[in-house]
């Protein structure tokens, strides 16, 4: 959803703190940035401590990267929090991956296709809600808290959750 209405929330981001496009425009590195690290971070983290541990604290980071981003008084400070998005976000993506694999062996090709087209829908319906919310009057700000909030109420939802004890032997990085 982030990465989604971003692109529609830019020039809004620009206009608040007077930026031009290229300038704005740094957003995207940052985010994928901080998607690498969180990638490569997260499969280890989460063979060594669990899948759930790992995804709850993911989606947690999420929420409060989002609401840095949301708060953030100075263009510097969305760009630190934009790392941070793309670093739960990658580890969210890695580690729900891995859960679904695990959970589903026999069906995991299905099931991970399933969760990719489920991220997906997530980034294609962001802009579409999110223009015509902006295009209102809604402080693009406020865009950010909403989905900080349904990301730790997700996370919550994660720490409710009973995660099955599955066995999986952790794959070489070639």
């Amino acid at each position: 959803v982030y990465l989604g209405a971003l692109s529609v929330i830019l020039p809004y981001i620009g206009a608040s703190f007077h930026l031009g496009s290229a300038v704005e425009g740094r957003l995207f590195p940052t985010t994928f940035g901080g998607f690498i690290v969180g990638v490569l971070a997260s499969g280890n983290l989460s063979d060594r401590y669990g899948r759930k541990l790992v995804l709850a604290i993911s989606v947690g980071a999420y929420a409060a990267a989002l609401a840095l981003f949301g708060a953030a008084a100075s263009f510097n400070l969305v760009l630190v929090a934009s790392v941070l998005v793309g670093a739960s976000t990658g580890a969210m993506e890695t580690v729900a991956s891995a859960l679904a694999s695990d959970l589903y062996p026999k069906n995991r090709a299905a099931v991970i296709n399933l969760l990719q087209i489920a991220f997906g829908v997530g980034a294609g319906l962001a802009p579409l809600i999110s223009h015509p919310l902006l295009e209102q009057g809604i402080d693009w700000r406020t865009l950010y808290f909403v989905l900080s909030a349904a990301s730790a109420a997700t996370c919550l939802a994660v720490l409710a959750q009973r995660f099955p004890t599955v066995p999986h032997a952790p794959e070489a990085l070639d």
